[in-house]
């Protein structure tokens, strides 16, 4: 882990400080940065990885935060948390249901199917489940 970089993209969060914390007692050093410079950030700080924290919004309300959708395409692993998940899945063109009540975290599952134009060597479906903590 030594010389890894987290690039934190921050949604206005609460517990962004506590994933940076988390992230740093682990000897990974990281950057917390606000979602509109994300991408910007991204070609000059080079990170070994990405974290998408939550945020309050829905991808849905009006003037929601969002990135970029080429963040999506960097050669780096991307951790979208709460918020953070929602954006990978709407801007990889899946869809976000809303819950009874917001607040209540519970287990989420999700099926990601390459689009018919796609060309895979192999044609597969990948099933996710994803706890929202």
């Amino acid at each position: 882990m030594k010389n890894s970089k987290i690039l934190i993209v921050d949604f206005g969060s609460q517990y962004t400080q506590l994933i940076a914390r988390r992230t740093r007692e682990m000897k990974v050093y990281c950057e917390i940065v606000p979602y509109h410079l994300a991408a910007e950030k991204f070609s000059d700080f080079q990170p070994n990885g990405v974290i998408l924290s939550g945020g309050p919004a829905s991808v849905y309300d009006q003037g929601s935060p969002m990135v970029d959708t080429a963040l999506l395409e960097i050669d780096a692993p991307i951790l979208g948390v709460c918020y953070g998940l929602q954006i990978i899945s709407y801007l990889l063109k899946g869809k976000v249901h809303p819950a009874e009540q917001r607040g209540i975290y519970r287990e989420l599952s999700t099926e990601l199917r390459p689009p018919p134009s796609a060309s895979l060597m192999v044609n597969q479906h990948f099933r996710f489940r994803f706890f929202c903590v």
